[in-house]
């Protein structure tokens, strides 16, 4: 049950990749879901399959998203420049009162 759940919204996400992404990406998010289908049928047969094929999964993963975020723009190390404190507030005027 958990994997229909699992393959219905990687199929959603497909879409919105197909949508809002350039063929580069679409192309790897596809290659992904078919690693991962083949994937899922060989550990039908040996349950280990999972742990030796980790790395590579991860690999394209990273990959994929790696291609989406630069379709998208979102690039992490950008972001990091950017202060998450709070801004320091004006000094008060003479005039103002407490």
């Amino acid at each position: 049950m958990r994997w229909m759940k699992a393959s219905t919204e990687f199929d959603e996400s497909r879409e919105f990749v197909t949508i809002v992404c350039g063929k580069e990406a679409v192309n790897e998010f596809q290659a992904l879901g078919a690693f991962i289908n083949n994937l899922a049928a060989e550990m039908t047969a040996d349950p280990n399959k999972y742990d030796i094929a980790r790395p590579e999964m991860m690999r394209r993963i990273l990959l994929t998203q790696m291609k989406m975020r630069k379709d998208l723009e979102v690039d992490a190390r950008s972001q990091s420049n950017v202060s998450s404190a709070a801004p320091t507030p004006a000094p008060r005027s003479p005039e103002a009162k407490s």
